[in-house]
């Protein structure tokens, strides 16, 4: 049986993930994108959450002693393989001219197939959007080694051993740069595993207590604290942005304490934050909000997040592809997030219904057999 609550969040996730991507463009003016990016800012941080989330919820349900060590290990190599299918598409769509991809270095076109074909192999080379993949592939191979640990330790020894791993990142990062370089694991993506691993054994150690809570106990404790989180929330977002206006990007105290590479420790309070009020929000109100048919949309994207995210890649750089070919500003460029939207969402319901039929197509043969 499927949690409709997981099912939302990773919905509420990639919703995001497409919606933040798609405004980061220049042609939105700074005024109108910022404050729906800031808004969206707990995107990525929820995403690796809510995977460790349903590791786990899993890992609780299976029998005692269980690190499902195979199962982890396939999970890493399905995200590598996608990862790199993703890369080559993108690497032929620039070669044809089709694409343009941002923040590379000015002699890519330059360089051998070869070398492209090493340098994506080794990670050494991920492009915008599809740098994102890659850690999950170190998460998912790392995570018999965290669910051994938590047999080991507990949920409290494996918590701290992950925040001492993740503060010793964040002073390596700001006493000794070369050697974070050094140790940085994924370092060419978006996010590193020396520092997201955090977010994700949190992720852990929370989901194999939520397979355990009692809904209607949580509901209720959740209601009363909510608000508390809110407020904080509050207060460490006033200090995210007063700081975020203060410094320039280039600045060592955005880039160590505001980042994501390494997760800075400021961003993570005030994302943390976020993520706390909208899980402590669904856990008090969610009989309710189940109701509402905005609520099955965003989960039916969360049902099929991995494909729906991967599409959002290539809509995302065929979308902003157009709109620098075409010239088209704003506010008339506020239809291509809306027609990604609609086409994802196409996409998740056309996949749901075929999933569907194919299960009353087998049920009818069964019966049939019967």
């Amino acid at each position: 049986m499927r949690d409709q609550r997981i099912d939302f969040w990773r919905g509420l996730c990639v919703v995001g993930m497409a919606l933040w991507h798609m405004l980061s463009h220049p042609s939105f003016p700074r005024w109108f994108s910022f404050p729906l990016i800031q808004g969206l800012n707990f995107v990525a941080e929820g995403f690796v959450l809510v995977s460790g989330l349903c590791v786990g919820m899993a890992f609780s349900r299976h029998s005692v002693g269980s690190l499902r060590i195979g199962h982890y290990l396939r999970r890493a190599l399905v995200i590598l393989v996608i990862h790199y299918l993703v890369v080559m598409v993108l690497l032929a769509g620039a070669w044809a001219k089709v694409i343009q991809i941002p923040y590379v270095a000015a002699d890519f076109l330059q360089k051998s197939l070869g070398e492209h074909l090493w340098a994506v192999a080794t990670l050494n080379e991920q492009f915008y959007l599809a740098d994102i993949l890659s850690v999950f592939f170190f998460l998912f191979l790392t995570t018999p080694i965290w669910l051994f640990l938590l047999q080991k330790a507990g949920p409290g020894g494996l918590w701290g051993i992950s925040l001492l791993l993740y503060l010793g990142t964040i002073s390596l990062a700001w006493f000794s740069p070369d050697w974070h370089r050094r140790l940085e694991i994924n370092s060419a993506g978006a996010f590193d595993w020396n520092s997201w691993q955090f977010v994700y054994v949190t992720g852990i150690i929370l989901g194999a207590w939520y397979a355990s809570w009692d809904r209607v106990l949580s509901a209720r404790i959740a209601q009363k604290v909510v608000g508390g989180a809110v407020l904080a929330w509050l207060l460490m977002a006033g200090l995210y942005l007063a700081l975020k206006l203060r410094f320039d990007p280039s600045h060592p105290v955005q880039k160590l304490l505001l980042d994501r590479r390494p997760l800075g420790p400021v961003r993570l309070g005030y994302v943390g934050l976020q993520l706390a009020v909208i899980g402590l929000a669904v856990l008090a109100w969610w009989e309710r909000m189940a109701q509402h048919r905005l609520i099955e949309i965003v989960a039916l994207f969360g049902r099929y997040s991995l494909i729906v995210f991967v599409s959002s890649i290539f809509l995302d750089y065929l979308f902003k592809q157009a709109i620098d070919s075409w010239r088209i500003g704003f506010p008339s460029n506020v239809v291509f997030p809306a027609v990604d939207l609609v086409l994802l969402y196409a996409g998740a319901w056309g996949l749901y219904q075929w999933r569907y039929r194919s299960k009353r197509s087998s049920s009818g043969a069964n019966i049939s057999a019967g």
